[in-house]
């Protein structure tokens, strides 16, 4: 008996079946994955035959994480919706993979600059760090330099989240409080020196 997808589909669900398989692969159980992550890309496929949109070939794109198939499933995201962040950032980090060697980062460098407009909310770090090679990479030094800024910023964002889930107790100032903290007692320091 052949199941058919109804017009509803649960995203999540096809979602988990994709982060199942990229646990069994950290865990070594690469034959689990491998039929786990063909499950998802069955599912994710049935739900595109009835309604395509970005997000799904987003899920599409995940699943087939390190072939060519990724790359033009992230590239019909972008079709579909040309200021997806997620889609430009995934598709940038395989551009620049792809073409750091030959020198030839154009692509990459748009695909940047559209993702940097609105970050992805789940990879910002990793998405202004991204940036900050490419832009190394073309020679726009400045423009590396704030976004390596913003990727630290957002990483001492996190961490100190990651320790307030940890440790209830702890109760230490942002690190970033702290170096504007100091900043402002430099600068009244300096300027008294002055007077």
């Amino acid at each position: 008996m052949k199941r058919t997808a109804t017009r509803e589909h649960n995203t999540d669900e096809m979602y988990g079946f994709v982060v199942r398989a990229a646990r069994q692969c950290v865990k070594g159980k690469y034959a689990l994955a491998a039929r786990i992550r063909r499950i998802a890309i069955r599912r994710i496929r049935a739900a595109l035959r009835i309604q395509p949109s970005a997000v799904l070939w987003i899920m599409l794109g995940d699943a087939y994480v390190s072939t060519p198939h990724s790359k033009r499933c992230y590239q019909k995201a972008l079709k579909l919706d040309p200021h997806n962040a997620d889609a430009a950032y995934d598709l940038a980090c395989i551009e620049f993979e792809e073409n750091e060697r030959k020198g030839d980062l154009k692509n990459a460098e748009r695909l940047v600059d559209l993702f940097m407009r609105k970050p992805p909310e789940n990879l910002e770090y990793q998405a202004f760090a991204l940036a900050a090679e490419v832009y190394a990479a073309l020679g726009r030094k400045t423009d590396a330099a704030s976004a390596r800024r913003r990727a630290a910023r957002r990483w001492a964002r996190i961490s100190k989240v990651t320790v307030l889930e940890f440790d209830p107790d702890w109760n230490k100032a942002d690190p970033l409080e702290l170096a504007d903290r100091r900043k402002a007692r430099r600068k009244r320091r300096s300027s008294k020196r002055w007077q």
